[in-house]
């Protein structure tokens, strides 16, 4: 008799809950306690120490740009900065636009922006990849693992500083939660797919098509595993492709359309320095130290191997491979960026450790693997293997919090220190009181002939104009090299600006300055005044600059005016108003406020951060089907925050 009536969908399909769920872990207190833990591991030195700013030197460069769009057009932010196009970022635009949100609407420093946005990074992103092992498992214990793998994999090199790419990260990783129901029909989960790759598309783009082309190499694998059938393709993967393509077309469209008021070449997403391939080997050494495999490489080994062989199995009984393990292994594919170096090519091989989050879905899910395992066997050994999986996600994080100096308070941790944050408020005060028709100049140098000059003068370049406030970085130009040079009014060495495209590995100075130089002078011909020229020492550190530090006047221990022929000569005024600016924010850095005592402003802050990251979401819940407290816990901020900075992308360019 023939069988008439269909089988449900999961009928011989091994069960993918656990056996015995515990119950205490479905409590939806030890998940809050769980990210309220991750949140406080990341945010509890910056309670201790209010005045330090975010790790690592990239935020500088996010920090401008926010502070710059709260108060200049748009397009602005947008246009081609600095020689090479080497601050040019093009639309990506998510994290400037979330700092002059958060700057305009909460009131907060622009300094503490990227301290907000580098601490929630990593717990939103975490409970991203946990909610997608959650949704197709719902098992806790692949939820918690995952949460905490990933949780500690955040903080390694890899990641740590990167802004815009974690950024893009989480919004990419908002995606797979949402692909199996997208392929069953649901309407909310197919346009959060095509809501969330617009997002990652004016975040990162080259990390955005890098994912693209790995969801086009699952349709592709379908494609052959169906024996070639393009029905049985356009079933399982036409819903995803179509939702992911029209986002990415209307994100790319913005940036060749200029939805701003200028359009942005894709070049502009990213720019390689000019260093020779061992620089970029020996990085991808360090890079790949810190993920420390010996701990999770074992964790990815059984993650791998567990879904080799369950494969093989259902296969033989007709079942497919569902979307957990299946986007895990696929999203590998973007790591053979790292063998660039095998064909002799020369690239920043590295940096395609930070374009997916592979590893940490593969530990997490190798962790929940061994757990079960051993949980089967004995309470005893589930318990010790539970210990010494989380005591080696620990040890990764602690070893994290050092090799990052997220914790440190050293000069060279940080991209602000005390004494050079007061030195340009010092400075800011200066400009404040001048005539607004100077432009201002700054003067930073770094060691002769050494090719690390491109990276560094990128560094104070961008701690220079993140200590500005309005809308300054619009007429403030840099001069790289000697300042006798500076006065001279010549680069500093004898490159031909024509001869630096590319730029010759023996000449990365000379041609850093070649670049500067022209540019500053773009920068100054619009202007009738001559330019406020600043020495900055820690901009000189090391440098021949050094020496002259103590021949100009000082608006601050930290800060000289340069003057001279062609300089605008000392106001007095000006240098009465940087003094005090300075002293004054010396005397805040040394003697902060409590961490309660504008509770009026916390509670600003606090609600902004409601509207940005949860009031959206919840009213949008039910669209996208979010049933139950870990997937809400974990998607509501992506979907608040997709659609926050969305609408906010579109009135700039409605008022740009």
């Amino acid at each position: 008799m023939a069988v008439t009536t269909p089988a449900p969908p999961d009928a011989g399909t091994p069960a993918r809950s656990a056996d015995h769920p515990s119950s205490w872990l479905a409590n939806p207190w030890v998940l809050i306690a769980s990210a309220v833990l991750v949140l406080g591991l990341f945010g509890w030195n910056f309670l201790l120490h209010p005045t330090i700013s975010a790790p690592t030197r990239d935020p500088a460069w996010y920090t401008w740009r926010a502070q710059l769009l709260t108060a200049a057009a748009p397009l602005n932010v947008v246009k081609e900065w600095g020689p090479f196009g080497m601050f040019s970022g093009g639309y990506r635009v998510s994290v400037p636009l979330t700092g002059a949100w958060l700057i305009r609407m909460g009131g907060i420093h622009r300094y503490t922006f990227s301290i907000i946005v580098m601490v929630l990074l990593p717990l939103v992103g975490s409970l991203a990849l946990g909610a997608f092992a959650w949704r197709h498992r719902r098992d806790h214990v692949a939820l918690f693992m995952t949460f905490f793998a990933a949780a500690a994999l955040f903080l390694t090199i890899p990641y740590v500083g990167y802004m815009d790419n974690v950024t893009c990260l989480w919004i990419l990783s908002l995606t797979l939660p949402f692909m199996k129901p997208a392929r069953e029909g649901s309407w909310g989960a197919r346009s959060a797919i095509a809501l969330f790759m617009f997002m990652a598309t004016i975040t990162h783009p080259t990390t955005t098509a890098i994912f693209v082309a790995v969801l086009l190499a699952g349709a592709g694998l379908h494609f052959l595993t169906s024996r070639f059938s393009i029905t049985a393709t356009w079933r399982s993967d036409a819903a995803v492709l179509i939702s992911a393509g029209a986002g990415v077309l209307v994100g790319f469209a913005m940036w060749k359309i200029g939805a701003w008021g200028v359009k942005a070449p894709f070049a502009d997403a990213a720019l390689p320095p000019p260093y020779p391939s061992s620089v970029f080997k020996s990085t991808l050494g360090q890079w790949a130290g810190s993920l420390k495999p010996a701990l999770i490489g074992p964790l990815i080994a059984i993650a791998i191997g567990s879904v080799t062989w369950s494969t093989w199995r259902e296969r033989k009984r007709g079942i497919p491979m569902d979307e957990y393990p299946r986007m895990s292994l696929l999203w590998l594919l973007p790591l053979l960026g790292l063998l660039g170096w095998v064909a002799g090519l020369t690239y920043p091989y590295y940096r395609f450790f930070n374009t997916t989050t592979a590893v940490m879905l593969l530990t997490g899910m190798g962790a929940w693997i061994a757990t079960r395992w051993a949980l089967r066997r004995g309470r005893v050994l589930g318990v010790a293997v539970v210990v010494v999986i989380l005591a080696a996600f620990g040890f990764t994080m602690a070893r994290g919090f050092v090799e990052s100096n997220w914790n440190s308070e050293a000069i060279t941790a940080r991209f602000l220190d005390p004494g050079t944050r007061s030195g340009l408020a010092a400075a800011q005060g200066y400009i404040a009181a001048s005539d607004p028709n100077r432009p201002v100049v700054f003067v930073i140098d770094y060691r002769h002939g050494d090719r690390k000059a491109w990276g560094w003068s990128k560094t104070f370049s961008n701690v220079a104009r993140s200590g500005l406030e309005g809308d300054e970085a619009l007429r403030t130009a840099i001069y790289f090299g000697d300042l006798e040079n500076f006065l001279a009014g010549r680069p500093t060495g004898s490159i031909r600006l024509a001869d630096c495209h590319p730029v010759p590995l023996n000449e990365v100075y000379d041609c850093v300055s070649a670049g500067f130089f022209d540019e500053m002078r773009t920068q100054l011909a619009p202007y009738r005044e001559a330019p406020i020229a600043f020495l900055v020492d820690r901009f000189n550190a090391g440098s021949l600059n050094e020496k002259d530090f103590g021949r100009y006047p000082q608006i601050s221990s930290h800060v000289a005016v340069v003057t001279g022929p062609n300089l605008a000569p000392l106001d007095q005024r000006a240098v009465q108003a940087g003094t005090r600016a300075g002293v004054a924010e010396a005397n805040a850095l040394a003697h902060p406020a409590g961490r309660f005592s504008d509770p009026l402003h916390l509670l600003r802050v606090l609600l902004v951060l409601a509207l940005l990251l949860v009031a959206p979401g919840l009213i949008a819940m039910r669209w996208f089907r979010l049933d139950d407290f870990p997937s809400r816990l974990a998607l509501v901020p992506g979907i608040s925050f997709a659609m926050t900075i969305t609408a906010a992308f579109f009135v700039k360019a409605v008022h740009r």
